[in-house]
């Protein structure tokens, strides 16, 4: 039986190597989404990538929730994942401070 490459070990390595790498970048993507959310108690962390978008856990002051961003079209595979976070991350650049 082939193995899926959605398996969970690279899933939370992928997670864990992007909230290090690029929390301001992560707050930026949540508040493009849900513009009501306050950038000064906002904090932001990955949750899952699957074909469909990635997950991002924000809470704040008042808040926990889940954002779901959508892909533009499903990942077929792991580099089009990473390119679909990278236009996600493009798309959330102006809005960043």
């Amino acid at each position: 039986m082939a193995t899926c490459w959605w398996q969970r070990p690279r899933q939370v390595t992928t997670l864990a190597m992007f909230a290090t790498a690029r929390p301001p970048a992560l707050a930026a993507m949540a508040m493009v989404t849900a513009p009501w959310l306050d950038e000064v108690t906002l904090e932001v962390s990955p949750v899952a990538v699957d074909r469909a978008g990635l997950r991002l856990r924000v809470r704040t002051a008042t808040t926990l929730r889940d954002l779901h961003l959508a892909f533009d079209q499903p990942a077929a595979c792991p580099c089009e994942a990473n390119e679909a976070i990278n236009e996600l991350l493009d798309r959330a650049r102006p809005a960043a401070p």
